[in-house]
């Protein structure tokens, strides 16, 4: 017998997919391939650009770093075009700043005064709270590293050679029709959405 021919078995010509597989596991399930090989991909080049390890994904370009890469951006207004709460993206520049991506600078207007304190793991003096949300005033300014824009220099060519080698996978006729369907479903949206899962 077989696999598609028994009961509750898969669907016909798809292996490992339950017919009965809700959309929001379809869609899911799409988008998680697709990131996967993204982010394989900018691993790489960074690497290539002498960056090894630089394991961010396309949710960190899509929720953050797309914002910065024009020049320096307060963390309220960061938080407000990422459509996420400040403190989630206090928690993620936090990271940020320890991995090496972006730099946070006070407002220079704001003359209250912020802890120094020697960093357990740095062994230097670095503010209260560097590499964790702790501290972050809604004015700081994020700006970009060298290492930061050498990520904003790599992520935004990825979408398109990702999406051809879909094409070639799957054939340009797929794509399109996946992108026609989505792009009518998201038409009926009244309201803006972000380009990725928000930062809770």
């Amino acid at each position: 017998m077989r696999t598609d021919e028994r009961e509750g078995g898969d669907a016909p010509g798809v292996r490992g997919l339950a017919p009965d597989r809700p959309l929001s596991a379809l869609l899911s399930q799409a988008l998680v391939a697709f990131t996967i090989e993204f982010d394989n991909e900018f691993e790489r080049r960074m690497g290539e650009s002498g960056y090894p390890g630089a394991r961010l994904s396309l949710v960190v370009w899509s929720n953050t770093m797309r914002f910065l890469a024009g020049g320096g951006v307060s963390v309220r207004e960061l938080a407000l075009r990422a459509f996420a709460p400040q403190e989630g993206m206090r928690f993620g520049l936090g990271c940020l700043e320890r991995w090496g991506f972006v730099t946070l600078e006070p407002d220079p207007n704001d003359h209250r005064p912020i802890l120094v304190r020697a960093h357990w793991l740095k062994r230097r003096d670095l503010r209260d709270g560097w590499g964790s949300g702790r501290g972050i005033r809604a004015d700081w300014v994020v700006g970009l590293t060298r290492k930061g824009l050498k990520a904003a220099d790599i992520w935004p060519p990825l979408f398109g050679e990702i999406e051809q080698r879909w094409q070639a996978r799957f054939g340009n006729d797929e794509i399109e029709r996946l992108r026609n369907s989505l792009r009518a479903v998201v038409g009926f949206q009244d309201v803006e959405l972000p380009q990725g899962l928000p930062h809770s």
